[in-house]
């Protein structure tokens, strides 16, 4: 059986996602963040939405998933930058931010 990291990574790998930024989902693609709702969401994790789309800008909205991910924060944050930031500011796409998440797991989770 996958973890929610695991899944989280796979899915960000998959092409199966439009990137965005500014929101977890604005109608046209998802930021990182976004995508790991969507994920935790097909495996059971309550996800607030409104007509259909993830409401919020980062998982503040979001504790559920937040929990579900093990994260420690609600952006992503680590080593002065956060998950959201290289997403709608840094120019990563989904592949590269996969890769950050992986290398830097522990600093993003207790471990």
């Amino acid at each position: 059986m996958k973890t929610s990291k695991e899944l989280w990574l796979e899915a960000l790998r998959s092409d199966k996602y439009e990137q965005a930024s500014g929101s977890l989902e604005n109608g046209t693609g998802f930021c990182c963040l976004g995508v790991a709702c969507k994920v935790a969401e097909q495996h059971g994790v309550p996800v607030d939405s409104v007509g259909g789309f993830i409401v919020g800008e980062d998982l503040y909205s979001q504790l559920a998933v937040k929990a579900w991910l093990g994260v420690n924060t609600y952006s992503g944050a680590f080593n002065y930058t956060s998950l959201a930031r290289l997403n709608d500011n840094c120019g990563l796409d989904f592949k590269e931010i996969a890769d950050v998440i992986e290398t830097n797991w522990e600093k993003l989770t207790d471990g």
